[in-house]
């Protein structure tokens, strides 16, 4: 009997993927006082952005998954990245609270792309009886990152400031674009 060696490179980007999305829709609560103070709102408002967040989410999941059905999976999750590489960005250098709002949204249409685009992917590299093992090892990055990056996010917030924070997730998408482009098949 022989076992398929799963495509753990592939596969861990994706967990990676996942890890972004995650601590992307997250982290203004682990920064929650920081955010506030300097965007000059109320602590609640920065909490608000992570509904806002979950509302870009649910407003295209289902949309997204069908219109981008014909679409390449790799130049898809690579755009996704992107997203949330610029979305980071931006609200890492935001001074508005309004455009944070704006960008949080968007961030989470990136999300609702992301989370069929990944599971579908990954059950594409691997036979079909691997395919829970497969979509286990991707959605391991969620449990990541609600266990380990939250906290450490929520951390390096405080220590270092929120804005760098969420900086350093922006390098994390920009390595993850390096990681997919050169390991991921299309």
């Amino acid at each position: 009997m022989t076992h398929e060696k799963l495509p753990l490179v592939s596969l861990l980007a994706f967990t990676t993927a996942a890890f972004c999305a995650i601590i992307t829709e997250l982290l203004p609560a682990g920064v929650l006082l920081e955010m506030a103070k300097d965007l000059h709102v109320p602590a609640s408002s920065i909490g608000q952005l992570v509904s806002y967040y979950a509302i870009g989410t649910v407003l295209t999941a289902i949309p997204a998954a069908a219109i981008t059905s014909n679409i390449s999976r790799k130049p898809l999750l690579l755009f996704v990245i992107s997203g949330f590489f610029i979305s980071n960005v931006i609200t890492a250098c935001s001074q508005n609270y309004f455009l944070t709002v704006f960008v949080r949204i968007l961030a989470g249409g990136f999300g609702g792309i992301l989370w069929p685009l990944i599971a579908g992917y990954a059950s594409k590299l691997v036979s079909k009886k691997n395919t829970g093992k497969a979509i286990a090892v991707v959605m391991g990055g969620s449990t990541l990152a609600l266990s380990i990056g939250l906290p450490v996010g929520a951390f390096l917030g405080q220590l270092i400031g929120w804005r760098f924070t969420f900086g350093a997730l922006s390098c994390l998408s920009l390595i993850l674009i390096g990681w997919i482009s050169w390991k991921i098949p299309i």
